[in-house]
């Protein structure tokens, strides 16, 4: 009987356990809901709700700068230069930020403790004014260090706030940067005929031209013609990598601006008084439908220390500034760099006939077969065996001229003046049309390179390797073909 008592004791003992634990749970629950609709609300407190298309003024000041934007005809402009060139999205997110500004907490009811916050002396004092001249002013002060929100009160509104910082971004970017930068002209780089790079003084002209006397292989169409005496075949596959980078320059932003010309101190502080560099090309321009003519130079000035060079337009009010890897790149190479290294090529249509000279003995190669036989005039495609053999010969014939024109230069130098003894080897091409005969000569040069003169030009370093095979082949093949 006391044993059931007591089992009948605890069981009311646990009913009554379970319900104060029912009780402490359903407060929690009661508690943290209260807490939630608190910060709910606190987040989604409104301070500001202004319509952005009624705010035609814009001004802040930050560590003693003031800026001042206003619309005109629905396009913002920097009040103290209105034709600077202003990309209208930042002040678009700058005013956003006023037609839904909420509050993430309220620190105070009152402003009694500006101080506090940094609100004494704002980090940032923003000012708006709508159509029916009604200014809103918001303060900035320091950020809270755990929530990176700025503390923040409006004049005229009691209490200090929090705000979101990320929403302020926009107000952090210098005046140039909000500002369009020049633009590159759009141009396809194949309709580029002529241009011209300038580096620390030294010029580099290149030119599309349909004939020259110093191209003997009738395949080149783009020529060196500074710095050399006369224009110089050149590396057209340089050039159209080289191209392809102008093609697809950009400026990176704008450095500066102004509606008059700039002073002297002002070009010479960037570095214009005496250009860096130059690039200067023509080109046709076929967005208009007409093929227009056009030419484009671009001033590069100093360098800012950093990542940028000053750029501008010959002429222009507007000075950029341009990644320096990319004119880095462009500027990298010498007027040695652009010559063409295939110095023997030679079209063997304008070729009569090719001499080697190998000490005291000459071989000439004459008669030299132009084109392949194919088929005979009859369109038969039979052919004797003397056909045959004839065709073979000139076929071999062909590949040894190939191989008299296929040397070229590792490396191209300055011209060298000092007299040089030259190898008791020499090619020359006999050529028709009264056409200026092609004499090559070679020279040890150093251990690892020959050079090669072409007409009395000595430029050419050749591989020593390479010119001892290209000098067994061509005596080879001379022995077994010459006359």
């Amino acid at each position: 009987m006391k044993k059931k008592k007591t089992i009948f004791i605890l069981g009311i003992f646990l009913v009554l356990l379970i319900g104060v634990y029912g009780i402490i749970i359903m407060n929690n629950k009661k508690q943290k809901e209260e807490e939630t609709t608190q910060t709910e609300t606190q987040e989604t407190k409104t301070l500001l709700n202004l319509n952005k298309e009624d705010i035609v003024k814009l001004s802040y000041i930050k560590e003693n700068n003031i800026m001042e934007f206003e619309k005109k005809e629905d396009t913002w402009i920097y009040t103290s230069n209105p034709e600077l060139p202003l990309l209208q999205n930042y002040l678009t997110n700058m005013i956003s930020i006023f037609t839904n500004l909420a509050a993430t907490r309220t620190i105070e009811e009152t402003t009694n403790n500006l101080n506090e916050y940094g609100l004494e002396k704002p980090a940032y004092t923003i000012t708006v004014t709508t159509s029916d001249k009604k200014q809103t002013t918001l303060y900035l002060g320091i950020k809270n260090p755990i929530t990176s929100d700025y503390y923040a009160y409006i004049d005229g509104v009691e209490g200090v706030y929090t705000i979101g910082s990320d929403r302020f971004s926009y107000f952090d970017y210098p005046l140039y940067e909000m500002a369009q930068a020049d633009i590159f002209p759009t141009i396809d780089s194949s309709s580029i005929d002529e241009l011209s790079l300038t580096w620390n003084g030294q010029e580099i002209k290149l030119e599309t031209l349909e004939e020259s006397s110093y191209d003997s292989s009738n395949l080149i169409s783009w020529y060196l013609t500074s710095p050399f005496e006369h224009e110089i075949a050149a590396d057209s596959s340089l050039i159209d990598t080289q191209l392809q980078k102008i093609e697809n320059i950009m400026y990176a932003k704008l450095a500066a601006f102004q509606s008059s010309p700039f002073t002297e101190e002002q070009l010479e502080e960037m570095g214009f008084t005496n250009p860096k560099g130059k690039i200067s090309f023509h080109y046709i321009d076929s967005k208009t439908g007409t093929l227009e003519q056009k030419s484009y130079t671009m001033l590069i000035g100093n360098s800012d220390g950093g990542e940028y060079y000053y750029a501008m337009e010959e002429g222009s009010n507007k000075v950029n500034f341009i990644g320096a890897s990319t004119i880095d790149s462009i500027m990298s190479y010498t007027a040695n760099d652009y010559i063409y290294k295939y110095f023997a090529l030679v079209n063997i249509e304008t070729v009569d006939e090719v001499l080697v000279q190998e000490e005291d003995m000459i071989f000439r190669l004459k008669d030299i077969p132009k084109t392949s036989s194919g088929e005979n005039q009859s369109g038969e495609e039979e052919s004797t065996t003397i056909e045959e053999e004839q065709e073979q010969r000139e076929s071999e014939i062909r590949s040894l001229y190939r191989s008299i024109i296929s040397i070229n230069a590792e490396k191209v130098i300055d011209i060298e003046e000092e007299e040089k003894e030259w190898l008791d080897f020499q090619v020359t091409f006999k050529r028709n049309d009264e056409k200026e005969d092609i004499v090559l000569k070679f020279a040890v040069y150093d251990a690892n390179f020959y050079l090669a003169s072409v007409n009395g030009e000595a430029r050419y370093l050749v591989n020593k390797r390479d010119f001892e095979n290209y000098k067994s082949t061509i005596l080879e093949g001379f022995q077994k073909f010459s006359e």
